[in-house]
């Protein structure tokens, strides 16, 4: 979700109202076999929930836009195999950092 530019209007829109109203209806489906960390039934139960969903993209556009003003020390670690989140995006994320100290490792696989 680093690469988000928040939702479209009319969908956050709906998925602020079904956050409120049905926090925990399922809106998305997730192939467990892609999201080995949530595999635990306890834990995931195969669908992203509506606030879970509302609140991932609010923070993540937030955590985007904001990553100039970032002034801690930064080490961003990024495998290859990941089949979410592409590695020029992580380079993108990493350049617009506004910390001196930072340091980015790129796992080939």
């Amino acid at each position: 979700m680093i690469k988000n530019d928040g939702a479209h209007p009319r969908f956050y829109t709906y998925s602020d109202f079904f956050g409120k109203a049905f926090p925990k209806l399922g809106l998305m489906n997730v192939d467990l076999q892609e999201a080995q960390p949530f595999a635990d039934p306890l834990l995931f139960k195969g669908k992203l929930r509506a606030r879970l969903f509302k609140e991932m993209d609010d923070m993540s556009f937030y955590i985007r836009n904001s990553a100039s003003k970032l002034s801690v020390p930064l080490l961003v670690a990024h495998g290859g195999i990941d089949t979410i989140t592409k590695p020029a995006s992580v380079r993108q994320y990493f350049d617009s950092v506004g910390t001196k100290d930072k340091d980015i490792i790129l796992y080939d696989d």
